[in-house]
């Protein structure tokens, strides 16, 4: 038992390097990760505007479509 922890403590700094030297590379992957979503979501949220904004102009545009044929044909 005392080996062990001899032996444990003359590698724990070492684990405690290799520990920080992960967090380093992870953190600004991460928030490279967050800002790449933000943008995605941005894009992802003006699409759908547009798709809405596309839908009511067909929508208007099939009514007025409608409309025209019914006094076409009802004279």
């Amino acid at each position: 038992s005392y080996i062990q922890n001899r032996a444990v403590e003359s590698i724990a700094p070492e684990i405690a390097q290799s520990i920080n030297s992960l967090h380093t590379l992870i953190v600004p992957a991460i928030e490279n990760l967050a800002k790449n979503m933000n943008t995605h979501v941005k894009v992802m949220k003006n699409i759908n505007s547009g798709i809405k904004k596309f839908n009511k102009t067909v929508s208007k545009l099939d009514k007025n479509l409608s409309q025209r044929r019914l006094r076409e044909y009802g004279g």
